[in-house]
């Protein structure tokens, strides 16, 4: 169930990131409101331990991209963090594994067929996109 929510939630920015660049922090706070509000109410003290550790991920992801002067962007760390908070620790590392993969393939193939060059940005929440439906699929 919760791995459909962070489905539609990363369909939502997928469309906003890709045609304008963009990632709208509100939904991102609400979704994680939202996370925690669930898995507070139907588990508890323990369904709050579950959110949390699961915002760890986005966390991560938030220090390497202040350690890279933000080549990965602040948005793409907020929306990690809040499927993070919505699936768990375990899911949101392996969605980040996914699609960190997927991006570098991608970035090596614009990079083969001289589409891009070294400092060139792309969105990457497409990449979490197809992550989360790889996770679904059951990879």
């Amino acid at each position: 169930m919760w791995q459909l929510g962070n489905l539609l939630f990363l369909l939502f920015h997928t469309g906003s990131d890709l045609r304008e660049r963009k990632i709208y922090q509100l939904p991102c706070f609400l979704y994680m409101l939202c996370a925690f509000v669930l898995h507070g109410l139907l588990e508890g003290k323990r369904g709050l331990i579950f959110s949390a550790a699961g915002s760890l991920a986005g966390m991560l992801l938030f220090a390497a991209a202040r350690l890279s002067h933000q080549a990965i962007g602040y948005g793409d760390c907020l929306i990690l963090t809040a499927c993070g908070s919505m699936a768990g620790v375990q899911e949101a590392l392996m969605l980040l594994f996914i699609a960190l993969l997927g991006a570098s393939v991608w970035a090596v193939v614009l990079l083969l067929f001289r589409k891009a060059g070294g400092k060139d940005r792309f969105p990457f929440v497409p990449f979490l996109l197809a992550a989360q439906i790889l996770l679904l699929k059951g990879w």
